[in-house]
């Protein structure tokens, strides 16, 4: 019983200081009122960089430079798109990505800015047009040999993916499409 009152006691002197040392060096200031928030509108800029595709593979093991040409009969959705090219150094990570396309007359479509990634597995572009009234690519896929692609037979899928073309922000067309390479000189 000793021990019960006891512990009783001790827990309520406990709780008597936390509350009496809490006021105790509480400070007294008085808040300041809250600022009244005003609307601030500001204008979307985008940013000043051109966009860029990062490479990220050891190029001592993996070498995807080349043109990219649809294996097979293209979607007709895609009866313009003509091939995708990885135009990379052979010693070092860096280099370009272009996309061409062509119209019926055989003349080259829009130029593109293009970005995204390469690494040894995987390829993610988005190719925006420089005019509004063209439409944009967007291809997500991945490699299906490793090594100097180049060398792989004339038939022979080296890339496989999602194709996508883009009007005014909206995806008007999608197939899954697989590339042949062709070798890119020099």
């Amino acid at each position: 019983m000793k021990r019960t009152l006891g512990r009783i006691l001790v827990a309520i002197a406990t709780f008597l200081i936390g509350t009496t040392s809490h006021r105790v060096f509480e400070s007294h200031e008085i808040a300041s009122p809250v600022p009244q928030s005003q609307w601030v509108r500001a204008t979307f800029q985008p940013p000043p960089a051109e966009p860029e595709v990062v490479f990220d593979y050891d190029p001592t093991q993996f070498n995807p430079r080349g043109d990219y040409l649809i294996l097979g009969r293209k979607p007709k959705e895609f009866r313009e798109f003509d091939s995708i090219e990885l135009a990379v150094d052979e010693d070092k990570i860096s280099g370009r990505v272009l996309i061409s396309t062509s119209s019926y007359d055989d003349e080259y479509g829009a130029i593109y800015k293009i970005s995204g990634v390469v690494t040894n597995q995987r390829i993610s572009l988005v190719a925006t047009p420089s005019s509004e009234e063209a439409v944009g690519y967007r291809f997500e896929g991945e490699f299906l040999r490793q090594g100097e692609l180049w060398r792989a037979g004339e038939f022979q899928a080296v890339l496989k993916g999602r194709l996508s073309k883009i009007k005014n922000g909206e995806t008007i067309a999608e197939a899954v499409v697989k590339f042949r390479i062709e070798y890119l000189g020099c």
